[in-house]
């Protein structure tokens, strides 16, 4: 497998963890740019510059990490030739990298980073689109020094995956900082919930996750739904997440 030469593009969370996975995993990086320096002067000893006009053109793969409403903006400033070019939106198309670079694509992480909480860049899907063979070859043979696990798939596709990945991360945490609240004026500890949601979790693994449905509103149990809503009169933004999800599971069961 052979050793590419890096420049990231960015340092924000995922920025962050990628730095550590490409220096130990035989690749090299070279760069990396952010507007705002402090942001990486402790992420990495590679050369770092605030300047897109300064970005070194002795890379072989420029990784561009940044929000998605910035990533056109970005990719508009940088003229690299035919050095492959990558962001790593799930939702953005790849062909806003078309005026950079002659080859270009996607680079992304099916993960949510945080920054300083430690992840396992080898064990997360990475989910990739190139506009040529000669791009996709190189992002496979990079790719795959990074990650297991490395998919190829279309925009369309890549799109979808990334909607049902704010169902089951980014609303699923915001039940549980709804939650969290909710006990929290209760005066109940959160963490006696640990073990459930990791119980929750680990059944994931053991089949299709409509089998493994607990509850009342798959029980048809009208009573203890009706119950749940009264203790939750005074938490509105709960109240109406409950019963609109227990609609939905009573509407799913009925019609499977």
């Amino acid at each position: 497998m052979k050793s590419y030469r890096v420049v990231i593009i960015g340092a924000g969370n995922v920025a962050y963890h990628l730095v550590r996975s490409v220096t130990s995993s035989g690749n090299k990086l070279i760069q990396i740019y952010n507007r705002t320096l402090s942001n990486i002067s402790s992420t990495s000893n590679s050369n770092i510059t605030g300047t897109l006009n300064s970005i070194s053109q002795d890379g072989d793969i420029y990784i561009i990490c940044v929000k998605d409403i910035a990533i056109e903006e970005v990719a508009a400033k940088l003229r690299l030739g035919d050095k492959l070019v990558v962001h790593t939106s799930g939702n953005r198309s790849m062909n806003l990298l078309n005026e950079c670079s002659e080859n270009y694509g996607v680079f992304y992480p099916i993960q949510s980073f945080t920054r300083n909480i430690p992840i396992n860049f080898k064990k997360i899907p990475l989910v990739i689109e190139a506009n040529s063979e000669t791009a996709q070859e190189m992002l496979v043979d990079f790719s795959r020094s990074i990650s297991q696990q490395v998919i190829l798939m279309n925009e369309t596709d890549r799109q979808k995956l990334n909607v049902a990945g704010v169902f089951v991360n980014n609303f699923t945490n915001y039940i549980y900082t709804l939650t969290h609240d909710y006990l929290k004026k209760e005066n109940i500890d959160f963490n006696i919930l640990q073990p459930l949601i990791q119980n929750t979790v680990d059944k994931l693994l053991l089949g299709n996750p409509s089998e493994m449905q607990t509850g009342p509103a798959v029980r048809s149990d009208q009573e203890t739904i009706n119950s749940h809503i009264e203790l939750l009169k005074q938490y509105p933004q709960l109240k109406d997440i409950y019963q609109d999800i227990s609609n939905s599971i009573l509407e799913y069961y009925k019609s499977n």
